[in-house]
């Protein structure tokens, strides 16, 4: 990880330089499901799942050398452990209704276990005594009740439907070592709406209206939020292979319980992150606009979106005077003034040779627009890409490419990886071999930075994976089925909760 920074104090500029020193990196992500089916067509339908997500990540290290003029060199080192658990059980049903009716339930229970350690030191040289040290460890344990019902009733050419979804959560993380304290976070949300959705000649509409009500009390100090919650999705066929589509919908924002925990967690000598208590939810909205067409041959789609927040969660870098006469910068968050984001995309896919060889690229353009309570910054970000794709009886190969995704949000630009891989695969029966690369011809492998665009401090780091350069990947897997076939039936819902709260 190489690292710019520049820091704004009353007598001057501090310029380092913190070059990047090859360090552990690693981490391992398990899932399992466990699933159970009973569907009586057009009776009902009984759904049990019971998943779990493992994820350990022992190293997420990085080591450097802070170069300052004037000064000797220092060696730091960062270790990272970020290691959580997440067992499951969802449970849904589907009963069919006489006279077009149907009834959905949902209930999802979730419990996550997080542990997260952090430990930074300083030293004159690489591996020695530190002489500056801050180390902290979180405990942090959710638990979370979802249940959602659904109504649905069919009429000739009309469908109308309403739901109930109330979410149920208690949050407790305990932070140990130079943090001392314990978090705890009680929140719900209920959630209903009505919709409708038909067609009118060559229109295709979907519109709902609902009502959210968000609330939550961390540690003693409570908030409630109403938001009403219109929705619209218009589909129109224009004349054979062509349609326009657009889709506007308007979700609430409740601050998480990482952003409004107010603990004091110090990264460096000179740099604290630290939480705010008086964060509030805020409002965003969405519009998309699709007009497609295509044929046998080609398919293309031209796609403008607006992205709008009212007073968004977004960072605030602060200088902060001690009582020695030096100098702090503290990162953190607060409601901002507003945020927006303009897109537009053009796609396109060619058939070369049907049912065998296609090709498909993609290019667009986003407007950030982030303007703070005593910051505006603007970016420009082009993208494209494309995936090239061949198959032949049971061989198959492909190959995608496509330039970094670099987005911007309050004062920070993240500038997203360069992608490129290599695939092809046979089958036989049901036994699937194949075989790939990641980053060919590319010696620095994986790549990502941030630039921080602060008044007070100025930040542009680089990260870097070697390894993932013309990484070499072998997939195997086996499809079987044992017994009598189940004709099953899909759900219609999806309620998961990943939501940790840890401040790292």
């Amino acid at each position: 990880m190489n690292e710019d920074q520049t820091f704004s104090l009353p007598d001057g500029n501090r310029d380092r330089y913190l070059k990047g020193i090859t360090t552990p990196f690693n981490y391992a992500d398990h899932y399992l499901e466990l699933n159970y089916n009973l569907t009586k067509p057009e009776k009902y339908v009984f759904n049990a799942s019971f998943t779990d997500n493992l994820f350990r990540s022992p190293h997420n290290d990085y080591g450097q050398i802070i170069q300052e003029e004037g000064k000797n060199d220092i060696y730091s080192f960062t270790k990272k452990i970020n290691n959580s658990n997440s067992p499951s059980l969802d449970l849904y049903g589907k009963v069919l209704l006489p006279k077009d009716q149907e009834l959905v339930l949902n209930m999802v229970g979730t419990y996550i276990s997080s542990d997260y350690e952090r430990n930074y030191n300083e030293s004159l040289t690489e591996g020695g005594t530190p002489y500056s040290e801050y180390i902290y460890s979180t405990d942090g344990k959710r638990y979370s009740l979802i249940g959602e019902g659904i109504y649905k009733k069919n009429f000739k050419n009309v469908a109308l439907s309403g739901g109930l979804k109330y979410t149920l959560a208690y949050t407790n993380n305990k932070y140990i070592g130079d943090v001392n304290q314990t978090d705890e976070m009680h929140s719900s949300d209920l959630y209903g709406y009505v919709q409708v959705n038909g067609k009118w000649k060559k229109l295709s509409y979907l519109l709902g209206v609902g009502l959210s009500r968000q609330s939550y009390d961390e540690s003693g100090k409570g908030y409630s939020f109403y938001m009403f919650r219109p929705s619209a999705s218009l589909f129109y066929k224009l004349f054979e292979g062509a349609t326009l589509k657009y889709v506007f919908s308007s979700t609430p924002n409740v601050p998480s319980l990482s952003s409004l925990s107010d603990i004091r967690q110090q990264l460096t000598d000179i740099e604290v992150n630290r939480g705010n208590p008086n964060l509030k939810p805020y409002r965003s909205y969405s519009n998309t606009l699709l007009l497609s067409w295509g044929n046998k041959w080609v398919d293309l789609q031209l796609k403008g979106g607006y992205y709008f927040s009212k007073n968004p969660i977004m960072e605030e870098v602060n200088m902060v005077s001690q009582p020695d006469g030096s100098y702090i910068f503290e990162y953190g968050v607060d409601n901002q003034n507003r945020f927006s984001r303009l897109n537009g995309q053009l796609y396109a896919n060619v058939n070369i040779i049907p049912d065998m060889l296609s090709l498909s690229l993609y290019g667009g353009v986003n407007r950030f627009e982030s303007k703070g309570n005593s910051y505006t910054h603007n970016f420009n970000a082009w993208y494209g890409g494309g995936n090239l794709s061949f198959t032949y009886k049971k061989f198959s190969a492909n190959a995608v490419v496509s330039s970094r995704y670099n987005t911007l949000y309050g004062e920070t630009i993240n500038y997203g990886e360069k992608n490129c891989m290599l695939q092809c695969a046979y089958r036989i029966k049901n036994f699937n071999v194949g075989a790939g690369m990641l980053y060919p011809f590319q010696p620095k492998g994986w790549s990502g930075g941030t630039k921080l665009l602060s008044n007070e401090v100025r930040k542009e780091t680089w990260s870097f994976i070697k390894d993932n350069g013309n990484m070499f990947l072998l997939s195997l897997s086996w499809d079987f089925s044992v017994g009598k076939k189940h004709n099953a039936e899909g759900k219609t819902t999806n309620n998961v909760d990943r939501e940790t709260g840890i401040a790292m």
